[in-house]
């Protein structure tokens, strides 16, 4: 696989790290010699693997702007805002009284008294409230929430281009506060898989617990051309959240035409369907009340 250039340009630096700091504890678990080697394969085009430190070295503590760019350098990109605009880390913040306002001075706040409990330059009696280490354990937690659903966004973009995820439809109706989700859908779909409903800051995965067609109960489909589809999810998803699914990796060649790339082909190819949908939503919304 070809990496972007940002993350060529990442390794490098940090390979370079290494070797400058190779006597260090932390890198002495690291073969010198390995490590080159498998560069230089990289560079000719062979096959190569990373070495991990290289790319999760980081000097300064994870302020968000510091998390921001040691995201960016392993190639995801727009981690800050995505955090700040996450629901929730929203969520966080609308429940009440916060120590501020922001996720970035949040996180700031964290670190300072970290630096200050770590560093023995407060009192005891400086020590937080009870209730204020909870609210710091409820922040990172919903950090933690957003950045593993980012960088679940990124896995499937990245696996997008080799055709291990695939788009599979988009969710035109909701019902069941987001729990059944409707849709033109393509690809196949069984009882028991895992979805990912995807978004302006969502990344959701989703098991699939039941299928409708056509008011029929299924336990798997599989369409060629976009068709509207009934999902029973495990946790409520989205609206016009795009759906994922990972490719099961096959040896056979099938005959059948390709699917098309993006919702938005299946939808032009599959016009009948569309004209069909308003008369289903009020089917749906007997058989999932």
């Amino acid at each position: 696989m070809d990496l972007p250039d940002a993350i060529k340009s990442s390794y490098r630096q940090g390979l370079a790290k290494i070797l400058d700091k190779k006597d260090r504890a932390r890198f002495a678990d690291i073969d010198l010699s390995q490590l080159i080697g498998t560069y230089n394969s990289a560079l000719g085009g062979l096959e190569y693997s990373l070495e991990p430190k290289a790319m999760l070295m980081q000097e300064q503590n994870l302020r968000l702007p510091e998390l921001n760019r040691f995201m960016n350098a392993c190639g995801i990109e727009g981690v800050q805002s995505w955090i700040e605009n996450h629901r929730r880390v929203k969520e966080f913040f609308a429940a009440g009284d916060r120590l501020t306002g922001t996720a970035e001075s949040q996180m700031a706040e964290l670190i300072k008294f970290r630096n200050d409990a770590a560093h023995g330059t407060i009192d005891i009696s400086d020590l937080l409230h009870l209730n204020v280490h909870l609210e710091f354990c409820d922040f990172i937690s919903a950090v933690c929430e957003a950045l593993a659903e980012r960088v679940q966004l990124a896995g499937l973009f990245t696996l997008k281009p080799y055709k291990h995820a695939t788009e599979r439809g988009k969710v035109s109706e909701s019902m069941k506060n987001g729990s059944v989700a409707i849709g033109l859908m393509l690809g196949r779909f069984a009882v028991g898989d895992t979805i990912y409903l995807c978004g302006d800051n969502y990344c959701l995965e989703r098991r699939v617990s039941s299928l409708q067609l056509d008011s029929v109960p299924q336990e798997s489909v599989d369409f060629t051309t976009a068709t509207e589809l009934g999902m029973l999810l495990d946790a409520p998803g989205k609206k016009n959240a795009i759906i994922y699914a990972l490719e099961a990796a096959t040896a056979t060649v099938s005959s059948d035409p390709p699917l098309p790339d993006t919702h938005e082909e299946a939808v032009s190819a599959s016009k009948p369907t569309i004209a069909r949908s308003q008369r289903r939503y009020l089917r749906w919304q007997t058989n999932y009340r």
